[in-house]
């Protein structure tokens, strides 16, 4: 019989179970790719039929937020059947979106991407086709959805590079030299990545390539000087929540010392990369990866808010808690944290601390992104979630409670409440603060400089409290 609860969190929902397998995109089941046919044009008058279109499929397969790689909502269906380039796509899945793109799967080798507003992104990679470091476009036009127009393009598939890392960690000795040869290549020719993050490359037949091309095209070219400052130190501390710091360190020294000026650093490292490619054992572990067949969640929350972070903040985050002893800690295969045989990232410790406070926000708040908690809205939530412990608690220490006396036990569920929280990112005191306030850079940085959490809670308060005043 099950302990009784308060009323809050009896109307809490049932632990969400591991889904089944469903087709959601990379990293996931899919459906084979069937129905790829070449069509008889419909009957229309002069030059529509060459119109590309989609529409939403009657077989829509829905992707978990998990699985999804965006917090953004999506706003085209998951499942789409679409006419492009004189052919006919029949149930064609998801496999991504950011903050602007929907991308599908066509192809085991084509990828189908899309915009509401025109992209310079498939022009810009066409016109560098020839550097090696972007993804080849096959075809581009506009795309028809119901009454709306979008833009859209066909690239190669590609492996996303933070895919690779999370399946295979040791992939980082070909996928940071990689990723670091294509931003100076496209430097050279005046293109740097606005978003450097690993999730912008992917691997295609044993090279590392730019698959977004991001807005800060036609840039002045920099000294080394300066392209250290403004593009490889956000790039090492983004890389740093899904690679350990230490071995990150090996990359960081081996760029310092590949060169005074960036004319030499490229040569250094284009030798280095050869040399890589000739290491076939290397490559072809790379290649054999099927991430359709993958398991890994992937890290929307984290991928939502990563460039808006303050670089020495998300250093300071990832280094003094993320990769401490929490990240042997992680979700087993009944849902539930325990002590894992291999460490989780720091980027799926970072969106298990955001996934679950928001998500204890989301049913308390008006307006989760926002909303600043007094102490009693706090403590609501909190009983709510420690009572509602069926959800959280590991079977195997709820099993043992039944003959504790009631003092026993509301010691034995504080304790393990705790431990939960402490679990997800290596700070009790952190999680309740992103209880009080929604995690996003501002608040990140008053948690780092305030001395303790009740200093922490007063400042995001009272400030709240003047911005209502103004």
């Amino acid at each position: 019989m099950k302990r009784v609860m308060s009323s809050a969190a009896s109307s809490s929902s049932a632990r969400a179970r591991p889904p089944a397998a469903v087709s959601t995109g990379v990293g996931s089941a899919e459906q084979p790719a069937t129905s790829l046919r070449s069509a008889e044009p419909p009957a229309v008058i002069g030059d529509i039929a060459a119109k590309w279109t989609i529409s939403a499929s009657l077989d829509q397969v829905e992707v978990p937020k998990n699985m999804q790689t965006h917090e953004r909502p999506m706003p085209l269906p998951f499942t789409i059947n679409a006419w492009i380039m004189g052919k006919f796509f029949e149930r064609r899945q998801y496999l991504g979106h950011g903050k602007s793109k929907v991308c599908y799967r066509l192809t085991d080798k084509l990828v189908l991407k899309l915009r509401d507003q025109r992209d310079p992104e498939p022009d810009l990679f066409r016109q560098l086709q020839a550097t090696g470091v972007y993804t080849k476009v096959h075809a581009s036009a506009q795309c028809q959805f119901g009454h709306e127009t979008w833009h859209a393009w066909v690239v190669e598939r590609a492996k996303p590079l933070d895919q690779i890392l999370k399946d295979y960690p040791a992939a980082s000795n070909v996928c940071i030299p990689g990723a670091v040869r294509a931003m100076l290549i496209a430097h050279l020719y005046n293109h740097i990545l606005s978003d450097n993050a690993l999730f912008n490359f992917g691997m295609v037949d044993g090279n590392v390539v730019i698959i977004d091309a991001g807005s800060r095209y036609g840039q002045p070219q920099l000294s080394k000087l300066r392209f250290t400052k403004k593009v490889m130190t956000p790039f090492w501390i983004k890389a740093q929540t899904l690679i350990h710091p230490a071995t990150l360190k090996c990359y960081r020294q081996e760029w310092h010392v590949a060169g005074d000026d960036m004319a030499t650093t490229l040569q250094t490292l284009e030798t280095r990369w050869q040399e890589l490619r000739s290491e076939r054992r290397h490559l072809s572990v790379l290649n054999s990866l099927d991430e359709r067949n993958s398991t890994t969640a992937k890290c929307p929350h984290v991928t939502s808010v990563i460039d808006s972070l303050d670089t020495d903040a998300l250093d300071w985050l990832t280094q003094t808690y993320l990769w401490g002893e929490v990240a042997e800690y992680g979700p087993s295969s009944d849902g539930y944290t325990r002590r894992q045989d291999s460490n989780y990232t720091a980027a799926h410790k970072l969106e298990q601390l955001i996934s679950e406070t928001h998500g204890q926000r989301v049913h308390h708040c008006n307006n989760p992104a926002e909303d600043i908690l007094d102490e009693a809205e706090l403590k609501v939530i909190l009983d709510a979630w420690k009572n509602d412990y069926e959800q959280w608690m590991r079977p195997e220490i709820l099993n043992k409670t039944w003959s504790m006396t009631a003092q026993q036990w509301h010691q034995t569920l504080r304790r393990a409440f705790r431990s939960h929280l402490f679990q997800m990112v290596g700070s009790y005191e952190m999680a309740i603060f992103f209880v009080v306030a929604p995690f996003n850079n501002e608040n990140l940085l008053v948690f780092r400089h305030c001395d303790n959490l009740e200093e922490s809670k007063a400042y995001v308060r009272k400030k709240n409290a003047n911005t209502r005043q103004a």
